[in-house]
């Protein structure tokens, strides 16, 4: 009876971390998008920006290497505290991201704040004077993107 609970626990933590990575990717693909057309047509990058970056990236690492260290360590007292303090600290860094994140209020109409700028949701794009060649989407499309971080940022808490 111990050896099946065993290997429900280890699925279930392969099925949480998978959960972990699966949000911070979410996170880090979408702000990376947003990092690379700020970047590209030389606008203003906040800061928040690039601690999102920092830590959906740190997260992205992190339940990669918890992975690995389930299949081969799993049980082990030291690797068993450090991945409590780790989860308990990415806890507190996703409470950041949520936080930093919840400029997109969900119906993204009327004037909307985004990591790309502010002003009416409805207006087509994004007006710049530096041509580049990363695409800079609706005012509408950036508060969606933005929501979703927010949303998935409260899914891997």
């Amino acid at each position: 009876m111990a050896r099946g609970g065993g290997i429900a626990l280890k699925l279930l933590q392969w099925f949480l971390r998978i959960i972990e990575f699966c949000c911070a990717a979410i996170i880090l693909g979408i702000f990376s998008y947003f990092l690379a057309a700020l970047h590209n047509h030389k606008l203003g990058i906040a800061e928040y920006i690039r601690a999102v970056e920092g830590i959906s990236g740190a997260g992205v690492l992190y339940t990669i290497i918890a992975l690995l260290l389930l299949c081969c360590l799993a049980g082990v007292p030291f690797f068993s505290f450090l991945a409590i303090f780790l989860d308990v600290a990415f806890i507190g860094a996703f409470i950041y991201v949520a936080w930093a994140t919840r400029g997109g209020d969900g119906s993204c109409n009327g004037f909307v704040n985004t990591p790309l700028g502010s002003g009416i949701a409805s207006s087509n794009t994004i007006t710049t004077n530096n041509g580049g060649f990363v695409r800079l989407p609706s005012l509408r499309f950036a508060c969606r993107l933005n929501t979703a971080c927010f949303a998935v940022a409260i899914v891997a808490m």
